[in-house]
């Protein structure tokens, strides 16, 4: 996500610099015909980081590529690949590999939010997590931001392709740690039943509607997945509206979703957490979306297949 970030906020001094980059990689690697992305990676780390934003450039520009190479590794659930897919013993030509990367490169172009460069104004990624103290207090304007949702859909992995670019040319997490840490994995742990006990009750009555569901594992898997979700949703909003300004504004976008027959409304819930910080609701948009994994699933409940709504609901720090 930071090295996204970082290309949809770079200068064209930056794609000046990142194309340099590309083409002192395709000059390390002078000899054969063939090359692999372990080669590309290696040539690429030799150089050093001048400037952020180009070396995010180049990387992101080949996430699709990444994604392409590894098709052959998809499985039938559509976010999810192989267990152990490398890149290991797929080669390609070398001469038209830089040059998708170069035409990927300029691709990034069109969805930059910089359009136009201005004199004096500086723009940076940090990187932090929200659950946690994000260590500035009193100091944003506002903040716009999309939780993932809840649906069970594992982040980590459906970006795999991504990760092992990664490993190849920057740093990667431990994948494992980082599914288990992610708001919303569906690698569960239990909570304290003092931080259960800090969520609003329209939340807890939720929650024992699931724990107290006839299906399969309602009292325990699924019961620990959503308490934990609201837990650590609680902690996020509590750190961003510490780090919001007084009068400050925000965006957070959700998606509806549904335990068997059990609606969950995600919005409601983000404006009744909300209410504890300081962050008053100002009005709600909704819109259809049909971009939902359960809506692919011929497995799941009923209610889960129908269309979703999102929202997006809008804030304001007292």
């Amino acid at each position: 996500m930071v090295h996204l970030a970082r290309a949809r906020v770079a200068s064209r001094a930056d794609f000046d610099e990142a194309n340099e980059l590309i083409s002192t990689v395709e000059e390390i690697i002078h000899s054969g015909n063939l090359t692999d992305i372990s080669t590309v990676g290696t040539a690429f780390r030799e150089l050093p980081v001048t400037s952020e934003s180009a070396h995010s450039l180049v990387i992101a520009a080949l996430f699709p590529y990444a994604r392409d190479l590894l098709k052959v590794s998809k499985t039938k659930n559509p976010s999810w690949f192989k267990k152990n897919a490398t890149f290991d013993g797929i080669s390609f030509d070398k001469v038209e590999f830089f040059s998708q990367w170069r035409n990927l490169l300029q691709k990034v172009v069109t969805w930059r939010s910089a359009i136009a460069d201005k004199e004096g104004i500086t723009i940076s990624v940090d990187r932090g997590d929200s659950r946690k103290s994000l260590g500035r207090k009193d100091a944003f304007d506002g903040i716009l931001t999309s939780p993932p949702y809840l649906t069970r859909l594992d982040y980590v992995h459906a970006t795999y392709p991504e990760f092992l670019l990664l490993r190849e040319f920057d740093t990667a997490p431990d994948i494992q740690r980082l599914r288990r840490s992610m708001l919303g994995s569906p690698l569960t742990s239990e909570r304290p039943a003092r931080s259960l006990d800090r969520l609003p009750s329209d939340i807890k009555c939720l929650l024992s509607q699931i724990s107290n569901h006839s299906s399969k594992a309602s009292s325990s898997y699924y019961y620990r997945f959503f308490s934990t979700y609201f837990v650590d949703l609680q902690a996020s909003l509590r750190n961003i509206s510490k780090a919001l300004k007084n009068g400050a504004s925000g965006c957070i976008v959700v998606q509806s979703s549904h335990y068997k027959e059990i609606e969950i409304n995600l919005a409601s819930a983000i404006v009744s957490l909300g209410v504890e910080f300081g962050l008053q609701h100002q009005f709600t948009l909704e819109f259809d979306s049909r971009r939902s994994m359960s809506l692919v699933n011929s497995r799941a409940h009923k209610d889960a297949r129908k269309p979703k709504n999102e929202s997006a609901v809008f804030i304001r720090k007292a």
